[in-house]
């Protein structure tokens, strides 16, 4: 049975999960550019004389690249996953146990964001600290790889 069919409340099966998952907090969002070069230009200084080693005060670990065919995480840095070079997405994972994935949209003029930040079952963290953790690593990432005033990049619109 379920635990809906159980009769248990929602809480409880949060628990239960997060007991043996973890904690998993996300924040993803885009950036809108009409200016489909620019993409180009922002991944290629990303990869420019190899991948950032930290953005801000954050330090990467692994970095995957789809695109070109990278990933760090293997002694032969080829990814396990199929390589498309026909659009951008780029992986860092973070020392803190943080993983940012950029890339570009197929089918719009976006590029996306996709972070989360994930703590072992019994980590003191709050969820409170984890999500400022995380929107301070969005930051940064924003500021450092993103530059929307250089690449003109528009925020996405509030709904």
């Amino acid at each position: 049975k379920q635990w809906y069919q159980r009769r248990v409340g929602k809480q409880w099966y949060q628990r239960r999960v997060r007991g043996r998952y973890g904690r998993h907090i996300t924040n993803n969002s885009y950036y809108l550019c009409y200016q489909p070069e620019m993409f180009d230009r922002m991944f290629g200084e990303i990869r420019d004389g190899g991948y950032p080693k930290t953005v801000g005060k954050f330090k990467i670990s692994t970095v995957r690249d789809l695109t070109v065919g990278f990933d760090n995480n293997y002694p032969d840095n080829k990814p396990r996953l199929p390589v498309c070079p026909g659009s951008h997405m780029i992986t860092f994972t973070f020392e803190n146990g943080c993983v940012v994935t950029l890339r570009t949209s197929g089918t719009e003029p976006k590029i996306k964001y996709y972070s989360e930040i994930v703590r072992e079952a019994g980590n003191p963290a709050t969820d409170e600290e984890m999500r400022a953790e995380l929107w301070e690593l969005v930051s940064a990432v924003v500021e450092h790889l993103l530059q929307p005033a250089k690449f003109g990049l528009k925020p996405r619109p509030s709904e």
